[in-house]
């Protein structure tokens, strides 16, 4: 919610810029259809146009939608923006074995027959003002209350989000600041395949939360990465835009992931219980470094590198034998890049409950060494580790 909040004030604030109007926000009650419809009749608009979704909620509303608003005469047009294939159109070919059905490999080579992504647009010179100016069905972005603030019993605001606001650039232009420093000769592309596993993330982009929001499109990385050799550098970079799409071509076909194993036969896998083991591992308290910093930079920034994740989700389901679900629930609470596809698709296979299982484990004492050499990480996350050697 906080980056939703964040980043379209952003955007707000440069379409007046830009453009000289204002966004239209609107609230979707009683339906989003029935938003869009009054929104419609108001401003005369004969077509409504839209980034078409590929969650389960999403995909619900954009059908719901186009159903009521063609009953009224107004059309709808999707397009695929999001991904970077379409994957209501990816079909694998299993016949050439190549890895088993919903990895990895397979997608990959269907989306390498794929037409190759269209070049970005450039943005438009002007846009047309709504008939009217501001829609009377029209609310502020405050009023929406995307992201309210807690309230303390002495009339004071919680205010839980300065951390995170510092920690990040919620603009457009961060967006493309933070990419094009990652592609830059001596950024982290030029260390990626060797030094990606880094805690400290100094050779990672930390692009996850633009794309995963819509400050970067996922066709602007594509080609902005052709254009610094980016398979040449590193192979394993290339393909993350890849893996982002299995994630929501997974979710087409196992929408209740988030919540229910695909592995049915996994249903009956008895979990530990024990809610203040969970607690701790929330709060960052397990008394292993590794896993303790990295929950810890959870909460404070909202992000956390994602061999980092891997460890510490590997500790939950490993190590504690508490369900992957609470993992991915805490997740989704905390991530400021939470995604709906990927957050259960990797939750799963560390759980041993997704299509591509997990066959190994990062013990996080192994591991801290390795991800963490200097101790850097460790002792700014944990301070009461800092007089240790």
């Amino acid at each position: 919610a906080l980056w939703i909040h964040r980043s379209l004030a952003s955007l707000d604030a440069a379409y007046r810029r830009w453009y000289g109007i204002d966004i239209n926000f609107l609230r979707g009650k009683p339906s989003t259809a029935e938003a869009l419809f009054e929104f419609a009749q108001e401003v005369g608009a004969k077509t409504v146009a839209t980034s078409t979704a590929y969650d389960v909620g999403g995909r619900t509303v954009d059908g719901d939608v186009r159903r009521q608003l063609q009953a009224k005469g107004i059309a709808l047009e999707s397009f695929n923006s999001f991904l970077l294939n379409d994957v209501d159109k990816i079909s694998l070919d299993m016949d050439d074995r190549r890895g088993a059905f919903g990895t990895f490999v397979p997608f990959l080579f269907a989306c390498n027959s794929q037409p190759a992504p269209q070049k970005p647009q450039a943005e438009p010179a002007k846009l047309i003002k709504p008939r009217g100016g501001k829609a009377s069905c029209a609310e502020s972005l405050e009023q929406l209350g995307i992201c309210k603030l807690p309230i303390r019993k002495d009339g004071t605001v919680l205010d839980w989000t300065a951390p995170i606001v510092k920690s990040w650039d919620f603009t457009e232009e961060g967006a493309l600041a933070a990419m094009r420093a990652f592609f830059a000769e001596g950024g982290g592309l030029s260390r990626y395949e060797s030094d990606r596993h880094l805690a400290d993330a100094s050779a990672v982009a930390r692009i996850s939360p633009y794309l995963r929001f819509g400050l970067l499109s996922c066709r602007t990385v594509y080609w902005e990465a052709k254009a610094a050799n980016a398979k040449e550098f590193s192979k394993t970079f290339w393909q993350r835009l890849v893996w982002r799409d299995l994630a929501y071509w997974q979710l087409r076909l196992f929408p209740t992931m988030t919540e229910e194993p695909i592995r049915s036969h996994y249903a009956g896998q008895k979990w530990n219980a024990d809610s203040k083991a969970l607690d701790l591992w929330r709060k960052g308290r397990t008394g292993y470094p590794l896993v303790d910093a990295g929950m810890r930079e959870l909460w404070a920034t909202g992000w956390m590198t994602q061999n980092v994740r891997m460890v510490v989700a590997l500790f939950l389901v490993e190590y504690l034998n508490i369900s992957w679900v609470q993992g991915a629930h805490w997740f989704h609470h905390t991530l400021v890049d939470a995604d709906p596809a990927i957050n259960p698709m990797m939750w799963q296979n560390a759980g041993k409950t997704g299509v591509d299982q997990w066959n190994f484990t990062m013990h996080p004492a192994e591991f801290g060494r390795r991800m963490d050499p200097s101790g850097e990480y460790t002792r700014r996350w944990c301070p009461e580790l800092r007089s240790l050697p």
